[in-house]
C-alpha cells in the first residue's frame, strides 16, 4: 500500500494512558453502595459539561450526589478520591511512547483527547505533550469527540488534508465519524494490533 499518510494522531485515554476508569468506578460504586453499571450510567450522562470545561471536577461530583441522591461520601471526598486515582494509576504506555517518538523523526503528531482539566494538567505535568506538534484537550477546546469540528480542528493545525492524517483511539464510536470526515481511523486494541496497522501503511 502507498503511504499517503503524513500526520498520526492519537488518543490518550486508553492508546498513551493506560485506561483506569473501570477500576475507579469499582471503587467509587463500592464506597457508595450502588452497582458499578449505575454508577457509569450516570457518568457517562453527566461526562459533557465537564470534557468541555464548562464545570470543575467538585461541581461534576456535587452534580453526581445529586442525581443519585447521597450525601456521604461527600463530593468534595469523591473528586479527592478521583483524582487521587488516575494520578495513581493512569500510568503512561511506555511502548506506544515510543513509537509516536520514532514516528516523530517523519510525520507530524498529533493528540485529540476526551479529557478534563485536571487530568490534562496532570498529563502537562507529566512531560509527554512535548513530543506532539498539536494536542487538543476538549475541555480547552469545548468540542469532544466524535463532534466533526473536532476533527477539523485537528487537520487545521496540523495543515494536512483528513486523508493524510492517521487517527488511533480505543472508542469504537469515535472511529467510525473520523472515518467519515477523511481519516484513516483505526481502532487500538493492543500494541501488536498498533504496529501491524502502521505497517500496512507503511508507517515506520
Amino acid at each position: 500500500m502507498k503511504n499517503t499518510i503524513k500526520g498520526v494522531v492519537f488518543d490518550v485515554g486508553g492508546v498513551l494512558i493506560k485506561e483506569t476508569d473501570k477500576q475507579i468506578y469499582s471503587k467509587i460504586s463500592r464506597e457508595i453502595n450502588i452497582s458499578h453499571n449505575k454508577l457509569e450510567e450516570i457518568i457517562e450522562k453527566n461526562l459533557s459539561p465537564i470534557e468541555r470545561g464548562y464545570c470543575s471536577i467538585l461541581d461534576f461530583w456535587k452534580k453526581i450526589c445529586r442525581d443519585l441522591r447521597i450525601k456521604k461520601p461527600s463530593p468534595q471526598k469523591l473528586a479527592k478520591v478521583f483524582l487521587s486515582h488516575y494520578q495513581r494509576s493512569a500510568k503512561i504506555q511506555k511502548q506506544v511512547l515510543a513509537i509516536t517518538l520514532k514516528l516523530k523523526r517523519n510525520y507530524k503528531l498529533g493528540i485529540i483527547s476526551n479529557t478534563i482539566n485536571e487530568h490534562a494538567a496532570i498529563n502537562k505535568k507529566r512531560g509527554f505533550f512535548k513530543y506532539f506538534h498539536v494536542v487538543i484537550l476538549s475541555s480547552k477546546v469545548g468540542l469532544i469527540k466524535p463532534e466533526r469540528k473536532i476533527y477539523q480542528l485537528a487537520a487545521k493545525l496540523l495543515r494536512l488534508k483528513p486523508k493524510n492524517i492517521m487517527f488511533i483511539d480505543d472508542q469504537s464510536k469515535n472511529i467510525g465519524p473520523a472515518k467519515k470526515f477523511g481519516f484513516d481511523a483505526v481502532r487500538f486494541t493492543s500494541v501488536k494490533n498498533l504496529k501491524a496497522a502502521l505497517r500496512k501503511r507503511g508507517i515506520s
